[in-house]
């Protein structure tokens, strides 16, 4: 499901979203992952620190598609950190019911 040159991005800091079908009238749905760490970017073990990853999964009312939504604005919110790629990949399929195909954030307009 996600392919080395994914890997690599998520890697490098990278947010990844994919766009999955609303549940509800006049929403849209999102899956978006990125590679996190336990502590600052300019800490000095930060390059030593192993790479974990937040999957973030919601639903948002198209009126807040163009501001920076709270949470308070999202519907169905679900997030978790996980360890590894095997991990991550069984998560996205947990909550998106299917494999998807992710695209760097910025293709994509989910806000949160």
């Amino acid at each position: 499901m996600l392919s080395p040159e994914l890997h690599a991005q998520l890697l490098r800091g990278d947010r990844l979203a994919a766009e999955l079908p609303a549940r509800r009238t006049d929403h849209r749905r999102y899956i978006v992952i990125c590679g996190v760490k336990s502590i600052p970017t300019k800490h000095p073990n930060f390059d030593h620190q192993p790479w974990r990853f937040r999957i973030k999964h919601y639903e948002i009312h198209e009126a807040f598609l163009d501001e920076y939504p709270g949470e308070e604005n999202l519907r169905d919110y679900k997030t978790e950190v996980v360890a590894d790629f095997e991990t991550l990949e069984k998560a996205i399929l947990r909550l998106a019911g299917k494999p998807v195909t992710f695209q760097h954030a910025a293709f994509i307009d989910a806000p949160y």
